[in-house]
């Protein structure tokens, strides 16, 4: 069964086995019979040549700055955003790959699905956001009115002494807050 079908869950296994075994026995068989372990499947960027030189520059330049500014991490702001799909069809944080090593599996998804995207941010131990998009696809223009009209105002409120720069394609924003 998980040889035809490695993503199938434990649940679903023991449901088409139609036997009165529990997910326990069946989890104990598929690790130390079949030897078989659980992967998370990874959705990774690929790398181009100059980008291994800038992440070791990157750390460089951070690990210096920290020992001029302990407080150095406190002004940066981290942020993300994420899509969410509401088809169901994607849940790669759930989805587990049984195998008896790591598989390069692939995992298709329906195009153009109802979804949500949602933008936060993390400063100095606080949160900020987090803010959806009304917009199928994050685009320049909307990202940047998001920037604008929610993000700057709840950094001033919050008296946030910091300069903020952001850079997109061949447009970029600057300003103080």
């Amino acid at each position: 069964m998980f040889a035809k079908e490695p993503s199938i869950t434990i649940r679903q296994a023991v449901q088409r086995l139609e036997l009165p075994v529990s997910r326990a026995t069946v989890q104990r068989i598929i690790r130390k019979k079949l030897k078989l372990y659980p992967y998370k499947i990874q959705l990774v960027h690929k790398l181009q040549p100059g980008d291994y030189d800038r992440r070791v520059s990157f750390a460089q330049t951070v690990l210096a700055r920290l020992k001029d500014d302990p407080s150095y991490l406190d002004k940066i702001l981290f942020t993300d955003e994420a899509t969410f799909h509401v088809s169901g069809l994607v849940h790669r944080y759930n989805v587990r790959v049984w195998g008896k090593e790591k598989p390069r599996a692939i995992r298709q998804i329906e195009r153009d699905s109802p979804n949500l995207n949602v933008w936060c941010g993390l400063f100095c131990n606080q949160v900020i956001g987090p803010f959806f998009f009304n917009e199928k696809t994050i685009r320049q223009e909307n990202f940047l009115e998001l920037l604008k009209k929610k993000v700057l105002p709840q950094l001033r409120d919050r008296n946030m002494d910091m300069f903020f720069s952001i850079r997109w394609g061949s447009s970029s924003f600057w300003t103080k807050c």
